[in-house]
C-alpha cells in the first residue's frame, strides 16, 4: 500500500558556527551507528552553537533521521537540539507565529535530543527543507554521521501513466502524482500533509478522480469515506459544513460508479428520502437566512457565472450532477427545473433528506449556483 522514501541532502545552504566537514552529510551512507571508528569517510563535526539547513530536493511526508556517532566532552549522554522543518528555506528559518508559521496539526519546529551513538527519526510532517540547530558545551563536540529524510508515499499497481510528448503537461503530471500521492499515503486521505491533516470529504472529490483514474480502488479512500459516515451524528452536517454532506454522497456515488465497488459503504440512514422523519438541525449554525436557505457554490462549482446574467450551461451541470446522488439513492430521476421567479415558473426541486435536515437541491440560473434549502424539523 505504502513504500518508504529515503532521501540524503542534495544541498546544504547554511552552516554557522563551528561546523566541520559538513559536505560529509551530502554523501549516502547506511543509516546505522558503527560500533568503532567509521571506515567509509569522515563525519561532520559540530562545536559550541551551530546551525546546518539542509535541502533534500523533494517535497515529501516524514519526518528526519540523525545518526550520530561519539559525544565527547558533555557531561550528560544527550544534547538538546532544535529541529525545524519548511517547505521552503524561509519557512525553515522562521520562528513560530511568524509569518504564518506555526505547529498546527503536526509540530514542525520541535526540540529534540541528539545522544552519542545514537540514530534516531525525529518528526512528522510535510517538508522539503530541514534545519538543524544545536548549542554543545564547552569544550564537548559531536561527531554527526548523516542527516538523512524518510517518508512514505502511496504504492499501488498503476492503470494510467502520461505518456504523451508534452515536457510541461509531463512535469504537471508528475507533480500532481506525487502530490496525491503523499495525501493518500497513511490510513486516510488528508487534504494536506503538513498544516491539513484531515479529512475534509467536501474536499475530496477531485482527489477521489485522480485516484481512481490512477489506481482504480483506493483503501485509504475507502477508509476516509467510511470514517465520515461513522464519525458524524445523525443531528449532524458532515465536517459541520451543509455541503459537505451532499459532496460525501456524491463522492461515494461517483467512486462506486467508477469502481464498480459496492461492499464497503452505504449511506447511512440520515442520508436517505421518503418516510423517514428529518433529524434536527440548528440553520443558523450554517449560516441560513431566515427563510432557512443558503445559496452555495456546492456540488457544481464550474461554468459562468456572474450577477444579472443567465447561466443555463451552468445549471445544466448543477442538475447532471445533482442527479448522480439521486440515482444512487435509487430515487426517481425527475425535477431538478431551474427556479425562475422573475418569470413567474413555479420551481420543481429535489428534497433530499440530508444528514442535518431536508436540502433541497437546485439550480440558480441567474446566479450560476447550485442552492440548498434546508429545514429543521
Amino acid at each position: 500500500m505504502t513504500e518508504k522514501e529515503l532521501y540524503f541532502p542534495t544541498r546544504i545552504l547554511l552552516s554557522e558556527g563551528d561546523v566541520r566537514a559538513a559536505e560529509q552529510l551530502l554523501i549516502p551512507i547506511a543509516l546505522q551507528t558503527p560500533t568503532g571508528p567509521y571506515p567509509a569517510r569522515p563525519w561532520a563535526e559540530l562545536r559550541g552553537k551551530c546551525a546546518l539547513l539542509f535541502d533534500f530536493g523533494q517535497e515529501l511526508r516524514g519526518g528526519v533521521r540523525i545518526v550520530c556517532h561519539w559525544l565527547v566532552g558533555a557531561k550528560t549522554d544527550a544534547v538538546p537540539a532544535r529541529l525545524r522543518f519548511g517547505e521552503s528555506a524561509a519557512e525553515c528559518c522562521s520562528e513560530v507565529g511568524e509569518r504564518g508559521a506555526s505547529n498546527y496539526h503536526s509540530p514542525r519546529d520541535l526540540p529534540v535530543l541528539l545522544s552519542g551513538m545514537s540514530s534516531v527519526r525525529f518528526g512528522e510532517s510535510g517538508f522539503r527543507f530541514a534545519r538543524l540547530d544545536v548549542e554543545l558545551p564547552e569544550g564537548a563536540s559531536l561527531n554527526l554521521l548523516a542527516v538523512a529524510a524518510e517518508g512514505e508515499i502511496l504504492s499501488l499497481p498503476v492503470q494510467y501513466d502520461y505518456t504523451g510528448k508534452d515536457p510541461l503537461l509531463a512535469d504537471i503530471y508528475r507533480t500532481a502524482k506525487r502530490t496525491v500521492d503523499l495525501c493518500a499515503a497513511g490510513d486516510y486521505v488528508w487534504d494536506g500533509i503538513k498544516r491539513d491533516r484531515l479529512v475534509w470529504i467536501g474536499d475530496m472529490h477531485p482527489e477521489m478522480l485522480a485516484l481512481t483514474t490512477l489506481y482504480g480502488r483506493v483503501p485509504s479512500l475507502e477508509s476516509s469515506i467510511l470514517f465520515m459516515k461513522d464519525t458524524t451524528p445523525p443531528e449532524a452536517w458532515m465536517c459541520n459544513i451543509v455541503t459537505y454532506s451532499a459532496w460525501w454522497l456524491t463522492t461515494l456515488a461517483d467512486y462506486t460508479e467508477i469502481t464498480g465497488a459496492t461492499d464497503f459503504a452505504a449511506p447511512p440512514a440520515s442520508l436517505c428520502t421518503g418516510n423517514g422523519a428529518a433529524p434536527s438541525h440548528d440553520r443558523n449554525r450554517v449560516g441560513g437566512d431566515r427563510n432557512g436557505r443558503q445559496s452555495v457554490c456546492g456540488l457544481a462549482d464550474q461554468g459562468q457565472r456572474g450577477r444579472g446574467r443567465r447561466c443555463p450551461r451552468h445549471f445544466a451541470s448543477c442538475r447532471q450532477k445533482g442527479r448522480r446522488p439521486v440515482r444512487f439513492l435509487g430515487l426517481p430521476d425527475t425535477g431538478f427545473r431551474s427556479p425562475d421567479r422573475a418569470a413567474g415558473k413555479k420551481a420543481d426541486h429535489r428534497p433530499l433528506l440530508l444528514a442535518g435536515g431536508w436540502a433541497e437541491v437546485y439550480g440558480h440560473g441567474r446566479a450560476g449556483r447550485l442552492g440548498y434549502r434546508h429545514y429543521a424539523r
